[in-house]
């Protein structure tokens, strides 16, 4: 005769991780219905951590590697915004010198500083090129 029991449900670590961080979401919900005020503190993640049984060790090792993770991100996007800002200024330092340079009179002058200054965002677009082959493991 054939075993009818059910077996329990099983999931996968990502529906396992939906389905924790919906129970926190609707326990937040209760907690403060009205503020909106849906953040955990350090001490809720470790007390939350505890409840499901996960070290706070292992909390504190996941804190650490994404505070290290933003402060990567920042890091980058500093850089981005450095190299937009860099190239904004050249093409709008460049844009003014052609302008000087056709109103006065015979003689091209303004592609020297532009081919200088070109150098430089280009070793600009480099740096930020080579360091993030570097940081992918693909230089």
């Amino acid at each position: 005769m054939a075993d009818t029991r059910q077996q329990p449900p099983r999931f996968t670590q990502d529906e396992a991780a939906e389905i924790v961080r919906e129970a926190t979401s609707r326990m937040l919900e209760l907690r403060h219905p009205s503020s909106g005020s849906r953040q955990l503190t350090r001490e809720d993640l470790l007390a939350l951590a505890r409840e499901l049984g996960v070290s706070e060790d292992a909390v504190e090792q996941v804190l650490a590697d994404r505070a290290k993770r933003l402060k990567r991100q920042s890091r980058r996007r500093g850089a981005l915004i450095g190299l937009a800002a860099h190239g904004m200024s050249y093409g709008i330092v460049m844009s003014g010198l052609a302008i000087v340079d056709v109103m006065s009179g015979p003689g091209w002058w303004f592609q020297w500083p532009a081919v200088a200054w070109g150098m430089g965002l280009a070793f600009h677009v480099m740096g930020l090129v080579l360091g993030a082959m570097k940081r992918a493991g693909t230089g």
